[in-house]
């Protein structure tokens, strides 16, 4: 059981965006598209075995045992991610924070969305982000310049 103060600390605990049965979640609540500010990209580095996470590197440079990255024999098995901390613009009036961690399969999309808007423009924009399925069946999101809606069920 929570106490009140541990409540008092955790209220503004981000949520996390995830992908489940194809669609995107906000949390527990299954979103369409989102509206967001993205104030940090962040490179993330994952090592996998039979699902389980056995190491990581919160900055992309140094894993959980202290190791660098770039001299680490097990580097080339690591699937790499970028760590997106966003600012939701909620459907509910609320702004509150969110992570997105995205694969692959989504680099050239956001690398092309801000190629088109201008790095130096992406903190004080609004994006959208949307998932999207490829012809080939894979799930990438989709980040387009934000239309005025808000984040929608």
């Amino acid at each position: 059981m929570k106490t009140i103060i541990d409540k008092l600390l955790h209220q503004d605990d981000p949520d996390y965006v995830s992908i489940t049965a194809d669609r995107m979640m906000l949390g527990h609540r299954p979103v369409e598209k989102l509206a967001v500010h993205i104030t940090d990209i962040i490179p993330v580095r994952k090592l996998f075995e039979n699902k389980r996470t056995v190491c990581w590197s919160m900055d992309g440079r140094k894993g959980r045992h202290g190791q660098f990255c770039a001299l680490c024999r097990d580097r080339w098995q690591c699937t790499e991610r970028l760590r997106l901390m966003l600012i939701v613009d909620d459907d509910q009036g609320d702004d509150r924070p969110a992570i997105l961690e995205i694969n692959r399969h989504s680099f050239a999309d956001l690398n092309r969305f801000i190629h088109m808007i201008g790095e130096e423009n992406l903190p004080g924009m609004v994006v959208r982000i949307s998932l999207k399925k490829d012809d080939n069946g894979t799930l990438r999101f989709v980040f387009e310049e934000h239309d005025g809606a808000k984040s929608v069920p």
